[in-house]
């Protein structure tokens, strides 16, 4: 299909989802191109650290809609203790959240209308290290796009333990009080799993890296280490990165987030349809 015809579908639907992963309930939105057509290609996206499944300014809705209305069938969740999902956020961890991942991928590939050879996922900053090792460890991933992503998660949080307060648990636990977001001790004293540079090493398909210039809270040398081992593939692979003038972390204006947007949905139009 010619990227021109992006945008064709102007009746787009939108369902709210509950997808349960043992007794806990993630709550979603799936936005679907076409409900009277099927075999659609899809794209998961995944929020970052203390956001949530619209993001700031509305980031994560104007995309999904961008991409229902270009063709693609998209969900956008809550993780475990955030948004309106179940649990608390004193228990996230990044294995946590993968594994939430896990669960919704499952979710979009079963589902009726979904072309399962081509998925795509989009990850922000902490999700963007999800989606790393999640397209490294599943091959079902056709396409990856990774937005601010952190790519060296215990250099990137370790920090936080030195600058945010530590408070004590009646069950002999602890976790930081990061500006009313308690993060667990589980978080701290797992990050050092968390590989997502040599998890995606795995990955054989193409993938989009975009990071704005003007990041302050994930370092642009993220985007570089991804794009160092993306292009270092040695099955050539499609890699492509777009390192965006004057963008904060989360593309934090209409002409940065248009931009962002439309970059993002070339990309899968390219690469999914």
């Amino acid at each position: 299909m010619d990227i021109t015809q992006k945008y064709k579908y102007t009746n787009t639907e939108e369902w709210p989802v509950q997808i349960y992963k043992g007794g806990i309930r993630l709550v979603g939105v799936l936005h679907h191109p076409d409900e009277s057509v099927c075999n659609f290609p899809a794209v998961m996206l995944l929020h970052g650290f203390t956001g949530h499944k619209s993001e700031s300014h509305f980031l994560f809705t104007r995309m999904a809609r961008a991409l229902a209305s270009s063709g693609f069938l998209c969900i956008r969740f809550d993780f475990a203790g955030s948004g309106d999902s179940d649990g608390e956020f004193r228990e996230m961890t990044i294995e946590s959240e993968l594994d939430d991942a896990r669960t919704v991928l499952k979710y979009l590939g079963d589902h009726h209308c979904v072309d399962n050879g081509r998925i795509g996922l989009l990850g922000l900053s902490l999700g963007g290290c999800i989606a790393s090792i999640l397209a490294g460890e599943n091959e079902s991933i056709r396409s990856l796009a990774l937005v601010s992503a952190v790519a060296n998660p215990e250099e990137h949080f370790s920090r936080y333990t030195d600058m945010f307060p530590k408070m004590l648990t009646d069950d002999g636990r602890w976790y930081i009080d990061r500006n009313g977001y308690p993060i667990g001790d589980r978080f701290f004293e797992t990050l050092g799993d968390m590989k997502p540079l040599d998890k995606i090493t795995k990955y054989k398909n193409p993938a989009l890296i975009v990071h704005g210039k003007e990041d302050l809270i994930v370092s642009i040398n993220d985007a570089h280490s991804y794009a160092n081992i993306l292009n270092s593939r040695n099955h050539g692979s499609l890699t492509e990165m777009s390192l965006i003038d004057g963008a904060d972390h989360v593309f934090s204006s209409m002409d940065l987030t248009n931009t962002l947007i439309d970059r993002v949905v070339d990309w899968f139009m390219k690469t999914l349809v």
